[in-house]
């Protein structure tokens, strides 16, 4: 059974890493090797699909390997999450999440909610938006970290 969409394969085809030139360094986005960690991150800076890999690992809380250029440790300090999966408030200058995709710092970060219709018990996800290159991600950790910051910073 195909768990993917057809729009999410599309992109997955167009993504640098699945081309036929790069099929060798597929396993340096999983590697412990820090030359072969920071190889897949510079493949994922020219691809194509960087936004949509990225906002894919975000949303989905993937926390092991490189996605859209960042490392499974930025992913989690982004997310605020610990490798075990553990929820860590990050509210302190250069703690506290910043934009993976431009880099921009937490002043940038804004937060939000989405709708989600016949969700459940969870009809609403909270959001983060990056103001600078308008990035966006689903988390609740993230939300919840970047509120707390601007609230200590005095920033509305």
């Amino acid at each position: 059974m195909d768990l993917m969409s057809d729009d999410e394969q599309e992109w997955l085809d167009e993504a640098a890493c699945a081309q036929e030139s790069n099929k060798s360094k597929i396993n340096f986005f999983f590697s412990d090797n820090e030359d072969e960690v920071e190889q897949a991150k510079t493949l994922c800076m020219s691809c194509p699909v960087r936004k949509k890999c990225l906002s894919k690992a975000l949303n989905n809380r993937e926390i092991w390997g490189v996605w859209g250029g960042a490392s499974q440790d930025e992913i989690r300090d982004v997310l605020c999450l610990t490798e075990d999966e553990r929820e860590v408030r990050r509210t302190k200058k250069g703690e506290a999440p910043y934009c993976l995709y431009c880099n921009a710092d937490t002043e940038f970060l804004h937060t939000g909610q989405i709708d989600i219709p016949g969700g459940g018990r969870w009809t609403v996800r909270r959001t983060v938006t990056c103001t600078r290159c308008a990035f966006t991600w689903i988390s609740r950790t993230s939300a919840n970290s970047v509120d707390g910051y601007r609230s200590q910073y005095g920033l509305s």
